[in-house]
């Protein structure tokens, strides 16, 4: 990122609201424990698009999607691994940006196209968040939220495998 703070990066609201929580559940190594996470503290209309995600090896499996999550992807992709709903090309995007994310323990924000069957793509912006697992202490998954564009907004054929923006956490 180029010295613009992510918080100015993110267009929705409620994502900056989930960043600067995040930030607030923090631990004295600068690392966000599992057990931090709070929803109750979080925008009640946010709630509905948050998500887990576990790392399992080279795999991701999602652990928790919120019901917004899956009515907008026609499916509840919780329990499901990421490699179950995406093709190689957007696996291969997706599982980059996210061992990324965990390995620098830093926030990102990415934009990019959700397709659904028999449906035209939706934008979305995905903010992404690395905590420390339950069990191991180590950073093994990503906490965050997804907003969605309007179901209105016009949608043509687009790369769902390319991220359109990425940006990063300094803080």
């Amino acid at each position: 990122m180029s010295g613009k703070p992510l918080e100015d990066a993110i267009r929705e609201p409620w994502l900056r609201d989930i960043l600067a929580a995040w930030r607030s559940w923090r631990g004295p190594g600068g690392d966000v424990p599992r057990a931090a996470i709070d929803p109750s503290t979080l925008p009640r209309a946010a709630v509905q698009f948050l998500f887990l995600y576990e790392q399992h090896g080279e795999r991701w499996r999602c652990s928790l999607a919120g019901t917004g999550i899956a009515h907008r992807a026609g499916y509840d992709p919780s329990n499901r691994y990421l490699d179950q709903m995406l093709g190689d090309r957007a696996l291969r995007a997706r599982s980059s940006l996210f061992r990324e994310t965990i390995a620098t323990g830093r926030a990102c924000v990415y934009t990019g196209w959700l397709a659904v069957f028999d449906r035209p793509p939706v934008r979305f912006e995905r903010l992404l968040l690395p905590v420390t697992g339950r069990v191991s202490g180590a950073r093994d998954t990503l906490f965050g939220a997804v907003a969605f564009a309007p179901t209105n907004a016009p949608a043509s054929t687009h790369d769902v495998a390319q991220l359109d923006f990425i940006a990063w956490d300094d803080a």
